[in-house]
């Protein structure tokens, strides 16, 4: 062990003087040897004391997550490797004299300190307030085993509990307590106190910790060989034991700290900006040693910068004052004989599907429709849904979803509640609101006609609206299970879908399959991402989209090229029969719930298509990031990527 180096090299020098003086070597006999200490010890720990020992330990480790919950940059390996690297960094002998400092005033070692520093560090990067890590002891409690060569050495585990409101110094006299009580139960060896409390074990990791921690003093100095000077020489080594090792050396140039980690759990790059993080979280504990240890500085200051600055360089200009009916009439000009939407076996042209959305506008706007006036749309799925939303747009006034298969109590606290004072609804289901509304009833039979408007003008309607006016209202089911609605502006919809448009190019061999409820502002993208862009919307039919069958059977018959999908319901779907196909799917968008890595390799295994994984509440306007999968990447999570056109995004630690 470490104490026996340190005994070996003072011998060697003691030779080495007598040798180069010509005196002979003297040396006290040694009172026992190492094989007497094993004796020894294994006498003690037969009886009470072992069992003493044992029901601390048992006691002070219950209830311990059998696994760190750092963020690794890999999926783990099944079976541990121990593949590893070291980096280090060079504390400045200026801080480092204040950690000496804070720790003779916290009446503490410099072990203390530094441990108590390395586990905030873990703290910040896992959120975890229970941490604990490994340390090694030296186990030479007895005068008569300190000048005996052999491994004493034992494994110590610090568990320290805490609060994210303790200052660092609440911290540090919680490590200190835990310190001193471990060093009170050192004599039991880890392996004996493994096979006793026998955790649950794992291929993939070490049993109770994964985590090192190591301090040493530099002591070369103290060995004379009559002016030749000794300096260790570094050896590198691939091998490591452990996730991650911290080591301290104290040296006459300030505190060097090291990290070995495994390369199969954690990047180069990970590690660097680690050790980054604990010389700034160093600094700030040292300024501001009461300081709460959740508010203590942690970022460098060009990850501030990255976070801050250069990952929300997202500024696009786009046409300002633009509204989504206005980019659906521009793309009608370029493409007025191309099919817009097809459901079931009828399809309306890009000309036919604006002329009959002018129509009903015309009529809504007689009926009081206007700027921040909102009209309620229960319809199912048909060419009517397509028609009634653009001509709620046309009309300036903002529509609030009402999906047919909510309870009655549901829909008409939403319409209350948005005080819709129009109802676009189908005649069968007129029964189910007996508000006081003006209703605007479409015939189901006869989808897509809409004779009873044809009197009405079909060209366009000058548009006298706001960016800022409503473009819609979607209720969410609220923090508290209340229904809470969402108001969206036209200013705000617009730059997502532009940057849609660009970001995700559609031609007009594009056909995208809308299968979200109108309830959900995916939706909005579904339906009006194609038809800004001249490519075909395809309706199924209401209900349907559960029914991951039916799904790849729209694909096939439709030449589908764009789909979204939750994960959950694309897991199902990459398990259909015929799947393979599916040879028109280009881009699959998916989110609503986190992706698994596993889904991921899932999907590439089973479909050449893009994969794109979306984050963003529907405050943001659909989504608010976005991540282009890639089939041959070993990340540990599928990212939510990075923010769309000018949006800015911030990555909090709670």
């Amino acid at each position: 062990d470490g104490w026996s180096m340190n005994i070996f090299l003072e011998e060697m020098c003691s030779f080495y003087q007598s040798f180069i003086s010509g005196q002979p070597s003297s040396f006290k006999p040694l009172s026992i040897q190492y094989l007497d200490y094993a004796l020894w010890q294994r006498d003690r720990l037969s009886g009470e004391v072992l069992e003493k020992e044992f029901k601390y330990w048992e006691k002070k480790l219950s209830g311990i997550k059998p696994l760190h919950s750092l963020p690794i940059d890999k999926p783990r390996p099944t079976n541990q490797t121990h593949y590893g690297r070291q980096q280090q960094i060079v504390v400045s002998k200026e801080i480092s004299q204040k950690v000496v400092s804070l720790s003779k005033k916290a009446n503490v070692t410099l072990f203390m300190t530094m441990l108590a520093s390395f586990k905030l560090l873990l703290y910040r990067y896992s959120g975890e307030l229970d941490i604990i890590v490994g340390s090694p002891i030296a186990g030479r409690n007895h005068p008569e085993t300190e000048d005996l060569i052999g491994f004493f050495v034992n494994t110590l585990v610090l568990r320290t509990s805490f609060s994210a409101n303790n200052s660092f110094l609440g911290l540090l006299e919680k490590v200190r307590e835990t310190c001193l009580e471990a060093y009170t139960h050192q004599e039991i060896p880890f392996e004996k106190l493994v096979e006793l409390l026998q955790p649950e074990r794992s291929l993939s990791y070490s049993p109770i910790f994964q985590v090192m921690f190591l301090l040493q003093e530099d002591n070369l100095s103290a060995f004379n060989l009559n002016g030749l000077e000794l300096s260790y020489f570094d050896i590198e080594t691939n091998i490591v034991k452990f996730d991650l090792t911290c080591f301290v050396a104290r040296t006459s140039n300030g505190l060097e700290v090291s990290l070995t980690y495994n390369t199969s759990l954690f990047e180069d790059e990970t590690i660097t900006r680690m050790l980054e993080n604990y010389q700034v979280l160093l600094e700030s504990l040292i300024d501001n040693p009461s300081q709460r240890i959740s508010t203590l500085p942690i970022l460098s200051d060009k990850e501030q910068s990255m976070l801050l600055k250069e990952f929300n360089q997202t500024d696009v200009s786009y046409p300002k004052g633009v509204f989504i009916h206005q980019l659906f009439e521009k793309q009608v000009a370029l493409t007025p004989n191309s099919i817009a939407v097809s459901f079931e076996d009828k399809s309306l042209t890009y000309q036919q599907l604006n002329e009959k959305a002018n129509q009903l506008a015309r009529k809504l706007i007689k009926l009081g429709a206007k700027a921040e006036v909102l009209i309620g749309i229960c319809l199912e799925r048909s060419l009517n849904l397509i028609i009634a939303l653009l001509a709620i747009l046309k009309s300036e006034a903002g529509y609030v979803p009402l999906d047919p298969s909510y309870p009655i109590e549901r829909l008409a606290f939403m319409v209350e509640d948005s005080k819709v004072s129009i109802l676009i609804i189908e005649n069968e289901l007129a029964v189910l609101f007996s508000i006081n509304v003006i209703k605007v009833l479409l015939s189901k039979e006869l989808d897509g006609e809409l004779k009873e408007f044809e009197q009405e003008s079909n060209s366009n309607i000058f548009n006298k609206a706001l960016a800022d006016n409503l473009a819609y209202v979607i209720y969410t089911s609220g923090s508290t299970g209340r229904p809470k609605g969402v108001l969206i502006s036209h200013s705000s919809i617009c730059n997502y879908l532009l940057w849609m448009k660009s970001y995700y190019p559609l031609t007009q061999e594009s056909s995208i399959l809308q299968t979200t409820s109108l309830s959900f502002d995916v939706s909005v993208r579904e339906i009006f991402w194609p038809l800004i862009s001249g490519a075909r919307l395809v309706l199924p039919l209401q209900n349907s989209t559960g029914d991951t069958r039916y799904i790849v059977d729209m694909c096939l018959k439709h030449n589908i090229t764009d789909i979204r999908f939750v994960p959950s319901m694309l897991k199902v779907f990459l398990e259909e029969e015929h799947l393979e196909h599916c040879k028109s799917l280009q881009r699959v968008f998916c989110g609503g719930e986190a992706m698994p890595v596993e889904l991921e390799e899932q999907f590439f295994s089973k479909l050449q298509a893009e994969l794109n994984n979306t984050y963003g509440p529907t405050e943001t306007s659909v989504n608010a990031t976005v991540w282009n999968c890639n089939p041959t990447s070993k990340k540990q999570r599928v990212p939510i990527g990075q923010p769309i056109a000018n949006t800015k995004t911030y990555i909090l630690d709670e």
